[in-house]
């Protein structure tokens, strides 16, 4: 396959705003029962307290050897560190150990994988093309968890009405989205279906939050975004988009646990009890999905019938760990003959199932 030229690509600088957040304010302490968190603040599970000598193991049933450290884990608007934060999950496992979790959030994977560099994070929670190019680019993280498959969830919209009915339409145009996320190489896949390649529109880098905004301002034809950050557009100022392609049957949807090698040599215990709390929030997810909602809608301060209307494409499950490696697979020849990544990555060396597989997360073939 011929690898796409990117000489044509309007490359902006991403933000680190989340990032300096992280590493220069003090985290605000809310309580997880009232937890609510604006971008780029960081929520604090529990207050640093000293390890309790007589804690026993917790409801988790694995026991915890740490003691006394930070715990910082980056999220960008999934639903179950929500969950895990409104049942007060972290505190009732981690705090009599000492161990306090931060939860700096982000607004999308290349801001994160910056903070994984710096050694802002721990754990991140990430898409396939971050994971990989972090991966591919020295970043010492491994994938040990998927978290949902929401490939009706990542949109590729334009303005109804603007004469744009087809993929095969953009040529030539404005077309928004983030460099190094999910919908990036889900862009580049429904264009090369289509006929096209990057090389044939003008791709403008942009926070994924903003995909609606750049279309109302007339910046941009076409924006990728989440259903959410286009239906809250709608619901705020009457916008009516037309969506010409989704990422469904792509494989590219996937959105991960990640985690940072050294953390995760140095702390099983801790990696182990917050895939089990992960996957226990996701059980939650499934089964009470209207408590979710409101535990989401408090906690970003959306509107309930967004969150709603979002939920059902977000597909969380605790079923597909036994298929991220292959996924892995073809994502890194995908984004190897497509010029995304510059060196070939090994799944072995960035995928680690021994975690779910503990946690009895992982279902065979």
């Amino acid at each position: 396959m011929k690898k796409i030229n990117y000489k044509n690509v309007s490359r902006t600088l991403i933000t680190l705003a989340a990032l300096a957040t992280l590493l220069f304010t003090t985290a605000c302490g809310t309580s997880s029962e009232t937890a609510s968190a604006p971008s780029g603040t960081t929520l604090t599970a529990s207050a640093q307290e000293p390890a309790n000598a007589d804690a026993g193991v917790p409801f988790t049933g694995i026991e915890i050897t740490s003691r006394d450290i930070e715990v910082n884990i980056a999220e960008q608007g999934y639903y179950v560190i929500p969950v895990i934060l409104d049942q007060g999950w972290f505190d009732e496992v981690f705090a009599p150990y000492g161990i306090t979790v931060n939860v700096p959030r982000f607004n999308n994977g290349p801001e994160m994988l910056e903070a994984y560099t710096a050694g802002a994070i721990d754990f991140a929670q990430l898409g396939l093309q971050p994971a990989v190019s972090g991966a591919a680019n020295g970043v010492d993280i491994r994938t040990i968890q998927l978290i949902d498959d929401a490939e009706k969830n990542i949109l590729l919209g334009t303005i109804a009405g603007s004469g744009i009915e087809s993929v095969e339409d953009l040529r030539g145009k404005k077309i928004a989205v983030t460099i190094g996320s999910n919908g990036h190489s889900f862009l580049v896949k429904r264009l090369e279906e289509a006929g096209l390649s990057v090389e044939d529109v003008q791709i403008i880098n942009i926070d994924f939050n903003t995909a609606a905004t750049v279309l109302e301002a007339g910046e941009v034809d076409a924006s990728v975004g989440y259903k959410t950050i286009f239906d809250n557009a709608t619901k705020d100022n009457g916008t009516e988009f037309s969506f010409i392609a989704d990422a469904t049957g792509l494989g590219i949807a996937k959105s991960i646990l990640t985690v940072k090698d050294e953390f995760a040599e140095a702390h099983p215990d801790i990696v182990l009890n917050i895939v089990t709390l992960f996957g226990k929030a996701i059980e939650f997810i499934e089964e009470n999905p209207e408590e979710t909602i409101r535990i989401a809608s408090d906690y970003y301060g959306t509107d309930p019938e967004i969150v709603r209307n979002a939920l059902p494409v977000q597909n969380y499950n605790n079923h597909g760990n036994n298929e991220i490696a292959d996924d892995l697979e073809g994502y890194i020849g995908f984004m190897y003959d497509n010029g995304l990544i510059t060196v070939q990555v090994n799944v072995e060396d960035i995928y680690d199932d021994s975690f779910v597989k503990e946690a009895g997360l992982y279902e065979e073939k």
